[in-house]
C-alpha cells in the first residue's frame, strides 16, 4: 500500500474541486454560476499550479475550450474563467492532451476566433506550436482568414526571436505615464509581455500627490519590430516613439541614469525603515566618500539626508547627500 501524506491528500481534493469546478458551470442555474466564479478565482488565488492535468491530460484551459461547445447560454463564464488563466504568469498553453491537442488546436477546431487570438499572442506561445498547428489542421479546420492570421503569428513571433532586447522612449500625451505603463504590461490587451521586458516611469510621490521625474515619458524594454511598434503606437495614451518611425535606442550610459533615479527612489522607500536621526553612517559616494558622520536628518519625499561628517576629527555642517549615498556604519 502506498502511503500518501495528508498534504498530498489535500492537493488532490483541490484539483478535483478544481476541475469540477469546471464542469459545474454546465449544470449551474444563473444564481449559482456567480458562486462557482468565485470558488474558480479562490483556488487560483490560492496557488494551485495551473498546468496540471486530469486522466484525459486536460488541462483546465483544455477542459474549458472542449466544454465551450455544449454550453450554451454558459460561454460567458467559460470566456471569464479562460481569461482567469491566461494573467497567470505560469500558465503553459503548448501543452497537449491525451490526443496530441493543444489549446490553438481546439480553439481553431471549434471556431473560437476571440480565443485563437488571445492565444496567438500570449507570451508562452512558440513558434513550434504554430507550425504544428498550421501542418495538423486540414483546410476544412479553420478559415483561409484565420489561417491567415496563425500564419502572420508565425513569421512576427520569427522576427521578434531574432531582436534583441533594447530600451525605448515612448513619449505619453499630458498626465498619461502611468496609464500607458499599465496597459503596455495588461494580460487583458493581449498579453504584452513576450515582447516587453520592462516599462519604467520614475516618480516621486509623497503623502499628497506623485510627481514623475520625466513628464510625459515612459522607457520601455522591448524587441522592436514592425508589429510590436504598431501594437504600442496604438495604446490609447501613446503620442509616438522618441525617433518617429525609427524609434531612438537609449545607450546604456542614460538607462543608467533613469535607473538610478528609479532606485534612489526605491531606496527611499525601502529606507524608512532603517535609518533614525542620530546614528552613525558612512558616506559612499560624492566629495565626502569615505567619511563618517552622524546623521542629521532625513526627508524621505526628496529622498535626501543631512550628515554632519567627521573630516579629520572635526564635524562639518551638516551635508546633504543622497540617500543611495550612504550606508550604515557597521560597528566592531
Amino acid at each position: 500500500m502506498i502511503y500518501k501524506s495528508e498534504e498530498y491528500l489535500e492537493e488532490e481534493r483541490r484539483v478535483q474541486i478544481f476541475f469540477n469546478t469546471i464542469d459545474a458551470v454546465q449544470d449551474a442555474d444563473e444564481e449559482s454560476l456567480k458562486g462557482v466564479i468565485e470558488v474558480f478565482k479562490e483556488i487560483l488565488a490560492q496557488g494551485i499550479d495551473v498546468n496540471i492535468r486530469n486522466e484525459e491530460g486536460e488541462t483546465p484551459l483544455i477542459k474549458i475550450l472542449n466544454l465551450i461547445p455544449t454550453s450554451g447560454d454558459k460561454e460567458d463564464q467559460y470566456y471569464e474563467m479562460i481569461n482567469l488563466l491566461m494573467k497567470n504568469d505560469e500558465l503553459d498553453i503548448n501543452l497537449k492532451d491525451n490526443n496530441g491537442r493543444n489549446a490553438l488546436d481546439l480553439a481553431v477546431l471549434y471556431l473560437l476566433e476571440e480565443i485563437i487570438d488571445l492565444l496567438l499572442y500570449h507570451k508562452s506561445m512558440t513558434c513550434d506550436t504554430l507550425k504544428r498547428t498550421i501542418q495538423s489542421n486540414g483546410q476544412d479546420d479553420f478559415s483561409e482568414a484565420v489561417k491567415e492570421k496563425i500564419k502572420n503569428c508565425k513569421l512576427y513571433r520569427e522576427d521578434l526571436e531574432k531582436q534583441e532586447y533594447k530600451w525605448y522612449i515612448i513619449e505619453t500625451l499630458p498626465r498619461n505615464e502611468e496609464r500607458v505603463c499599465n496597459s503596455i504590461l495588461d494580460p487583458a490587451r493581449k498579453l504584452y509581455p513576450f515582447f516587453v521586458k520592462k516599462t519604467l516611469a520614475p516618480f516621486v510621490e509623497n503623502a499628497t500627490k506623485k510627481t514623475f521625474l520625466y513628464p510625459r515619458y515612459v522607457f520601455v524594454c522591448m524587441k522592436l519590430c514592425d508589429k510590436s511598434l504598431k501594437i504600442i503606437k496604438n495604446i490609447e495614451g501613446v503620442f509616438r516613439f522618441l525617433g518617429g518611425d525609427k524609434p531612438r535606442i537609449v545607450s546604456d550610459i542614460e538607462i543608467d541614469v533613469v535607473l538610478n533615479n528609479l532606485g534612489r527612489n526605491e531606496f527611499c522607500n525601502q529606507s524608512k525603515r532603517k535609518y533614525e536621526v542620530g546614528e552613525s553612517v558612512i558616506i559612499t559616494q560624492g566629495a565626502f566618500k569615505g567619511f563618517c558622520g552622524e546623521l542629521f536628518c532625513v526627508n524621505y519625499d526628496r529622498g535626501v539626508a543631512k550628515v554632519n561628517a567627521r573630516v579629520f576629527k572635526f564635524c562639518t555642517s551638516p551635508v546633504e547627500v543622497r540617500l543611495d549615498q550612504i550606508e550604515r556604519e557597521e560597528k566592531d
